[in-house]
């Protein structure tokens, strides 16, 4: 006697029918899988009135037409990197960029979302215009030939 898994030789022992369904089940199952998308490698630089940003985050969040995760990384010395592992899919995206400097003796509630409890702590401000993070007009194509290297000038005005 063949070995089926339990459910296709559950179904074929009850009726025609349900072998039908069980194959079907089996092939709608398995047909995505070949199409993986390919999650690509993104690096480059970002300089704010000409000298490397000493700490920040990009983030690339896909434009319309374009799928695929929102991919982003920190900013050290100027230089990012997403790994393929976490990187985008091929497209177009729009950039996001920010960079907080703490305000030191200002303080605003914050959520503990380990306790769920409402905690001061150290407030921050923003040292980037809202033109490159929260009304950001900077935009970048991921392609699949890559190098999928992009440089970023900003201006702190």
């Amino acid at each position: 006697m063949p070995i089926y898994p339990l459910p296709l030789h559950w179904a074929c022992r009850r009726s025609p029918v349900g072998y039908f369904i069980a194959c079907t089940l089996m092939v709608v199952a398995t047909s995505g899988c070949s199409d993986n998308p390919l999650r690509l490698p993104v690096k480059g630089t970002v300089t704010v009135d000409g000298e490397p940003l000493a700490s920040g985050q990009i983030v690339l969040v896909p434009l319309q037409g374009t799928r695929g995760p929102t991919a982003g990384a920190e900013i050290v010395d100027g230089e990012f990197s997403i790994a393929s592992s976490g990187g985008p899919l091929a497209g177009k995206f729009r950039v996001e960029v920010t960079a907080a400097q703490t305000t030191t003796g200002r303080k605003q509630a914050d959520i503990d979302f380990n306790t769920g409890k409402l905690e001061q702590v150290e407030g921050t401000r923003q040292l980037l215009p809202p033109r490159y993070n929260s009304d950001s007009e900077l935009t970048l194509e991921v392609t699949s030939d890559g190098p999928n290297r992009f440089n970023f000038e900003l201006q702190s005005h």
